[in-house]
């Protein structure tokens, strides 16, 4: 900018030693007065055109430095997210069905679907609970600059069924797999299941239950025999006149071998009888041989009432 001023000057000489481009004002001044004024004029433009210069370099000093404080914070803030982003891990916490409670580390955080970014590394409990479902807790480890996936499928929650049964003690079985003896609390899984009682002597119990969180009630069951009544009160007696058809036989046989040695006897006293036998030895032997011969009959009826009996029996 000085040289401008220095070449501005040297025309402005060159232009009045010429004569030409004065004022009418300078007219009546000499040479060097108008020299001097000439110079001080050019001073006064070269010092204007020196302050906006500078003012224009300042300027523009001043938005250079400006665009490079904001580059550099720029770069800073880039620099800072990136190293937060090599430090710090996502969760991705979903669940089946939705809408379910998180805790993280005994904390509410929403809602399945749900992802939380910006996570210190470490072991984080997760909590995903919904109404109607046992609740998921879940352990992760997440890693630097990492995603971890939480994916939970809940189960509903089981109903609960009180078996009575009469008779009692029949056995439960749910879905193939014996669960105790009647009467019991039963936890039928979320859902259809199948429920029998089995119990011998009776007919097995079957049934198709459609269980639900909700589900608190009762089951009675009156289970059925696999005799009927009537054919049992047959059976009973039946069982019965075979008792009596072995008593009656058994004292048929003993009784008529009884009347059998009885009668032996008496017929070994009646051999002795002869002419050489003395009147006392006679009614001696002849009171014995009476005596066989009334316990003979008395077997031979004994006997012949128990085959009337036996045969009785065999005929209703």
């Amino acid at each position: 900018m000085h040289i401008k001023s220095i070449v501005a000057s040297i025309i402005l000489l060159c232009l009045v030693s010429a004569g030409k481009g004065s004022d009418p004002e300078d007219r009546g001044i000499s040479p060097v007065k108008r020299t001097v004024k000439s110079a001080v004029s050019v001073s006064k433009i070269g010092s204007s055109d020196n302050i906006s210069a500078d003012s224009s370099e300042s300027s523009a000093a001043t938005g250079q430095s400006d665009t490079l404080r904001s580059a550099d914070t720029t770069m800073q803030d880039t620099r800072r997210n990136e190293e937060a982003d090599t430090v710090s891990g996502s969760l991705v916490i979903t669940s089946l069905p939705e809408h379910a409670r998180i805790e993280i580390n005994d904390r509410y955080f929403g809602e399945t679907p749900y992802i939380e970014e910006g996570l210190l590394p470490g072991v984080y409990d997760i909590i995903v609970s919904l109404q109607g479902y046992e609740p998921c807790t879940t352990s992760v480890r997440l890693l630097p600059g990492k995603i971890a996936y939480v994916n939970n499928t809940l189960r509903m929650r089981p109903g609960r069924l009180h078996i009575i049964s009469s008779p009692e003690a029949a056995s439960i079985t749910v879905n193939d797999s014996v669960v105790g003896r009647t009467p019991r609390d039963c936890f039928i899984p979320a859902g259809r299941s199948r429920l029998s009682l089995m119990l011998s002597g009776y007919h097995p119990f079957e049934k198709n239950i459609t269980a639900t969180p909700q589900l608190n009630d009762t089951l009675v069951v009156q289970l059925e025999s696999l005799v009927n009544p009537e054919s049992e009160k047959e059976n009973e007696l039946a069982a019965r006149r075979r008792v009596v058809q072995i008593s009656l036989g058994s004292t048929a046989v003993v009784s008529a071998l009884a009347g059998l040695a009885f009668t032996g006897k008496a017929i070994l006293f009646r051999n002795e009888w002869g002419a050489n036998i003395s009147d006392n030895d006679y009614m001696e032997s002849k009171e014995k041989y009476d005596r066989y011969l009334n316990l003979s009959y008395a077997c031979y009826c004994v006997a012949g009432i128990s085959i009337i009996g036996f045969t009785v029996t065999l005929l209703y």
